[in-house]
């Protein structure tokens, strides 16, 4: 398997052109390394496959995640990135913007 030419080690701001973004590690979830980027002007945020959809009725595929830190991880994205316009999710519909709200509910679920 070939290994990415650069490695970020810490959350970083990027600046192209008129738009800048942060890619930002919030800590484990649905996997050790998952990442998020935050448009912090636009109030977009992309949150891969750490955050579901607002209508899924799980978290997904658990075998690499930290089902232990989920919600607080989800909870550091929550204050990181306050009231997003829109949530850009991997595999559900990206309009509702309850799904970081739902994905908390989801994560309070693997408490019990």
């Amino acid at each position: 398997m070939k290994r990415a030419a650069y490695l970020m080690e810490k959350d970083t701001l990027f600046q192209i052109g008129g738009y800048s973004f942060e890619v930002y590690y919030p800590g484990e979830g649905h996997t050790s390394d998952n990442i998020i980027l935050w448009f912090a002007k636009e109030k977009i945020l992309y949150g891969g496959c750490l955050i579901k959809g607002a209508a899924a009725v799980d978290l997904g595929y658990l075998g690499d995640a930290n089902v232990t830190a989920y919600e607080a991880t989800l909870n550091k994205v929550k204050r990181k990135c306050p009231q997003p316009k829109y949530i850009v999710v991997s595999h559900h519909d990206w309009r509702d913007n309850r799904s970081l709200k739902h994905s908390i509910r989801l994560a309070k679920r693997l408490r019990k």
